[in-house]
């Protein structure tokens, strides 16, 4: 009697589901889940409230699409199915064989949680993914990458705790393995979003500079020989990120434009000349309205209202220029 309830079941949620009425589709995968867990079957059980955690989602997506003032309600629904399969795996008597899936779980719940705008709870749960796949260098590389993302998109309140996230699993991970092209590009969006933090902290709070003493940047400055274990660059590498760092920290943009131009752009990812390029454009923008608003208060021949006509002009060419994408 049970199965021909369950058939029955998988039928009208298949129906449900093409006929895009996601959220009831998944109450039909969650009833078949229970039916399988009756039965002892765990694996048909997991393999059904992720389906119906997946069909959440689309219902969740659906629903922002139409309405940006939207209920979260089916995003938490499908947060609560995934959590269901993490729960009964780690109960599992042989939950140890079953970390990797554990951790593939959390990574796939949290790429689903960021899609849905929820930026801080996917970091928690890419944090908790890393904790189960050690020794899975792609799965970790992987993470590493979209904690990256977060950085730029979590909002500055916590950006830095997950760069310090992204700084510890760097630093965990073996680097003489495989992976390299993909793991120096990696490093070298590290070593960007550490540029750019800090110069933001140095335009903020005495609190924030003070963190700078202890900064990842600092590897840099020493001797390669010194950080072989800690990153995947070759002795030519190294000088070139460390000639970079010296030349964003010092405002200079013709030897960081350089740089970019010769040697740095075909190390980076498209993320991390998207980066290097907005670091680069903010050395263009101070360094040369800087020069030219100098000479124009400098002058003798301008009227003190020309004066500032001339200076707003400058601003606003130099915020078209910021905003302009350069390849």
């Amino acid at each position: 009697m049970e199965a021909i309830q369950r058939d029955k079941c998988r039928r009208i949620a298949t129906l449900l589901e093409d006929n895009e009425q996601f959220d009831q589709s998944a109450v039909c995968h969650r009833e078949i889940a229970a039916f399988c867990s009756k039965l002892g079957n765990l694996f048909m059980e997991r393999r059904h409230l992720l389906k119906a955690a997946k069909l959440y989602y689309c219902a969740q997506m659906m629903i922002q699409r139409t309405n940006s003032e939207c209920s979260a309600e089916f995003g938490k629904l499908m947060e609560q199915c995934y959590l269901e399969v993490i729960h009964g795996l780690l109960k599992s008597e042989s939950s140890f064989n079953y970390f990797s899936i554990v951790g593939l779980v959390h990574f796939e719940l949290a790429i689903q949680l960021n899609s849905l705008k929820k930026p801080f709870k996917a970091f928690i749960y890419l944090r908790r993914a890393n904790r189960f796949v050690q020794g899975n260098l792609p799965l970790q590389i992987q993470i590493i990458e979209n904690l990256c993302n977060l950085v730029l998109t979590i909002g500055k309140e916590h950006s830095a705790q997950v760069l310090f996230e992204v700084d510890s699993i760097w630093l965990s991970l073996p680097k003489r393995e495989g992976m390299r092209e993909r793991m120096l590009s990696l490093e070298a969006r590290i070593i960007l979003l550490h540029l750019k933090q800090r110069k933001e902290m140095i335009c903020s709070t005495v609190s924030s500079v003070f963190s700078l003493k202890r900064h990842f940047l600092s590897t840099y400055e020493g001797n390669w020989k010194d950080i072989e274990r800690k990153s995947v660059t070759t002795e030519k590498e190294f000088q070139l990120f460390s000639r970079f760092i010296s030349s964003i920290q010092n405002d200079n943009f013709v030897e960081s434009s350089h740089i970019y131009a010769v040697q740095l752009e075909k190390l980076l990812d498209l993320e991390g000349k998207e980066i290097c390029n907005e670091l680069i454009d903010s050395l263009n923008f101070n360094e040369q309205k800087d020069s030219e608003t100098d000479e124009i208060f400098a002058s003798s021949e301008m009227l003190e209202l020309e004066k500032r006509d001339k200076i707003f002009e400058i601003l606003n060419n130099f915020t078209k220029f910021a905003k302009t994408p350069h390849l």
